[in-house]
């Protein structure tokens, strides 16, 4: 166990709810997220001098974005830390390591991390002006993924991008679109549990299977759900201030990330540590969280992952080592992964039946807090579940880790 663990924990969080019928724009939903998460914290605005804002969904890739946003909070009179990290998917491993360290460093006392975004609304406009997929080339520069050597043969984005992934593991390991429609089944049942979820009708591998392709190998529902808008929000602290919550605090035990490549050429070719793009870097960050935490995979009651698409969550369970490379499509069958199985999956529904906006780490990032609390409700993986939380971006290449227990 390192000397960081259990060292700061998670003393206030909130989520607005992913239907937005106000149509709420993204710093309003921020702000509501913010002032719940305060008042779950028994603190006042006054007392979070560091902020963390992750890269929102619907905004592009404004790099003095964070400045904008805590004075639009309110925060620009307090915090001596606001930064912007740009990860992704795999935002929330990130961003409790940078929170941690200003906290150690002695720069903050209340760290804020936030995220959320109005996709829907952003992919539906896009579809108007440009079609939904496709963006000028001009636009694809100033994403992650710039598309000189991918475009021209026929990526378009996220869904076609995960398909190599997807069809790779298919290839090598003989995993079955059955295994993998197995994902969605198990985060459906969880998110008809769940009220914040977007999708809540039971359904079947049948059902997912015979859903309409999007990329082969992924059908309509082996993909996240785009919902209306949404914005999540916790708080770290030091050890020594957590003490102070009214509220049990949820401690880190643990946390790591690792990033690798971006375009699907570079992760298809080995990398001289083995990686590829079916062998992630989730290795070196689900290592390095358990590794601080001092703790096994057999510890783990519960597995709350990013899952823009089955074959995500999917390499998540093998990568940070709850089985074997090549075994996760035997793992996910059976029920394993659902309440009342070994390793229960995505309790809240994931972004494949919660939804997904903004980066999506954040919303899996509340479920890990929520079941550590014990208020999960029916959703309640263990009394006292030790939760292990991943997030992922890029083509499956950076990845973080996060493990959380309260006393």
């Amino acid at each position: 166990m390192s000397k960081l663990s259990r060292q700061a924990a998670i003393v206030g969080a909130a989520r607005t709810t992913g239907f937005n019928v106000e149509g709420h724009t993204i710093p309003e939903l921020l702000a509501r997220a913010a002032k719940m998460a305060i008042e779950d914290a028994g603190l006042r605005k006054s007392d979070i001098d560091g902020i963390i804002t992750t890269q929102v969904a619907g905004f592009g890739s404004d790099p003095r974005l964070q400045y904008r946003f805590a004075e639009y909070l309110g925060f620009g009179r307090y915090a001596k830390v606001i930064d912007l990290p740009h990860t992704g998917g795999m935002s929330s491993g990130y961003a409790n390591n940078q929170a941690r360290w200003y906290l150690q460093q002695g720069l903050a006392n209340y760290v804020m991390v936030l995220d959320g975004g109005n996709w829907r609304e952003s992919y539906l406009s896009r579809g108007r002006d440009m079609g939904a997929a496709v963006r000028p080339y001009r636009e694809s520069m100033r994403s992650p993924h710039p598309y000189d050597w991918e475009m021209p043969y026929g990526t378009g984005g996220a869904y076609s991008i995960y398909a190599p992934v997807g069809a790779r593991h298919m290839y090598e390991f003989g995993t079955t679109s059955e295994q993998l429609a197995a994902i969605a089944v198990a985060c459906r049942k969880h998110a008809t549990m769940n009220e914040r979820a977007c999708l809540r009708d039971p359904i079947t591998i049948e059902d997912v299977m015979t859903s309409r392709w999007i990329s082969w190998p992924h059908h309509l529902l082996d993909c996240a759900y785009i919902a209306p808008g949404f914005a999540t929000a916790y708080i770290v602290t030091s050890a020594e201030r957590a003490h102070d919550s009214p509220k049990p605090p949820v401690w880190i035990l643990g946390a790591g990330h690792g990033m690798s490549y971006y375009h699907v050429g570079n992760l298809c070719t080995p990398s001289p540590e083995g990686f590829d793009i079916v062998r992630t870097v989730g290795k070196m960050a689900g290592d390095q969280a358990f590794g601080e935490a001092g703790v096994s995979r057999s510890d783990i009651d519960c597995l709350q992952v990013y899952d823009s698409f089955t074959t995500t969550a999917l390499l998540a369970i093998e990568d940070f080592g709850f089985c074997e490379k090549g075994e996760g499509g035997p793992f996910v069958e059976g029920g394993r992964i659902e309440l009342g199985g070994e390793l229960p999956l995505n309790t809240h529904g994931g972004l494949l039946s919660e939804g997904q906006s903004g980066n999506g780490t954040l919303a899996v990032m509340y479920e890990g807090i929520s079941q550590a609390r014990g208020e999960a409700g029916e959703r309640q993986a263990a009394e006292k579940p030790m939760v292990c939380i991943g997030g992922a971006s890029g083509v499956a290449s950076n990845f973080g880790c996060t493990i959380l227990q309260r006393d």
